[in-house]
């Protein structure tokens, strides 16, 4: 049976909801590292924030296998996200299209799917969920959506960069990331490198 905070929090106008977090999410991976805000948001139950949710009750569905770490598999954030996109949640990362992650790095970017030569799209997106769109890690971005350089501060550790690195490495191949964090979102698509500073 599904629990009441899980038939509640979906967006107020779905169609609209969708299609305005749609058009940020694009603009979050065609211009990688730059803060997009987000409006008329999910209400998921927690730990599953505002942020990722929208991103689930926009583009997840019954096609779509979404993987939760250890952390954000709960009964209340399951049954939301049964009702409210009808996709099936799997425990297998390799098998996900969509993956929410409560922090960097509680699970390796290389234990998702990589897409393949013939599909790279059949890859998992990555949704990192952090207290703020910023940190301690400075680094430099370069690659498409980009002009020349960008330099922001990202929430994660060297080891995470290192990830990154190896999946940059795989291009075609390897996943796309969103960092959200309250009503923002900040793209990292697979074509991205990051450099230090």
């Amino acid at each position: 049976m599904i629990s009441e905070a899980g038939l509640s929090g979906g967006f107020e106008v779905p169609v609209l909801g969708a299609q305005a977090a749609f058009r940020a999410l694009l603009a979050a991976l065609s211009e990688p590292g730059t803060i997009v805000p987000l409006t008329d948001m999910a209400e998921p139950p927690a730990p599953l924030g505002a942020a990722a949710g929208t991103i689930l009750a926009t583009l997840a569905d019954h096609d779509a296998a979404v993987f939760l770490d250890e952390r954000l598999r709960v009964k209340d954030v399951a049954d939301w996200i049964a009702f409210h996109t009808g996709a099936p949640l799997t425990a297998d990362a390799a098998l996900a299209s969509f993956a929410v992650l409560s922090a960097p790095g509680t699970v390796p970017l290389a234990a998702f799917a990589e897409g393949s030569h013939d599909y790279p799209d059949r890859s998992t997106t990555v949704i990192v969920q952090v207290p703020a769109l910023g940190g301690e890690t400075a680094v430099r971005l370069t690659g498409p959506g980009i002009k020349t350089a960008r330099e922001i501060a990202l929430p994660v550790a060297s080891g995470w960069l290192a990830e990154w690195r190896a999946n940059h490495a795989r291009f075609p191949l390897g996943v796309d990331v969103v960092f959200v964090a309250g009503e923002t979102l900040l793209g990292l698509p697979r074509t991205t490198r990051i450099g230090g500073i």
